[in-house]
């Protein structure tokens, strides 16, 4: 449902197009080795930029990586800090791309929804089978299925 280029523009922005990244087996090959450091502050940038609550987006910022980890890393995410920031780059993507809206999007990605078991899509995240049940209803509403 998602296209990589969307899912590069939130990780690097206009540095996407540089990074030859030709296909999703491309990135499994980059998130192995560990997304550079500046792709978990372009992603964070662009979440600031949506009506977030603080206490949001510091969990986000934890769950990808420990603050103080994260000072300690010059370069690059471990392989498992690069996985959770590519889930939430892929999530991001997904909602901007059905909402087109950054309030829409905000408020779908914080709120219960019963489809998800009365967690928020931010919630489901830990896991990527919780990540796959947010795309199912993304796509159902990207395609006006019930919901």
């Amino acid at each position: 449902m998602v296209d990589l280029p969307d899912v590069m523009y939130v990780l690097a922005g206009a540095r996407a197009r540089q990074m030859r990244m030709r296909s999703w087996i491309d990135f499994h090959e980059r998130l192995t080795g560990g997304l550079p450091k500046h792709m978990y502050q372009h992603v964070f940038r662009l979440i600031a930029a949506h009506p977030f609550h603080k206490d949001v987006v510091s969990g986000l910022e934890r769950f990808v990586v420990a603050p103080a980890t994260l000072k300690r890393r010059t370069d690059r995410l471990s392989p498992e800090e690069s996985e959770r920031l590519a889930r939430v780059a892929r999530l991001l993507a997904m909602a901007t791309k059905v909402f087109d809206d950054p309030e829409d999007t905000a408020r779908f990605l914080t709120r219960a929804h019963p489809l998800l078991g009365q967690k928020s899509p931010f919630e489901l995240l830990k896991t990527d089978v919780g990540l796959r049940q947010v795309e199912d209803v993304l796509a159902r509403i990207l395609y006006g299925l019930p919901v």
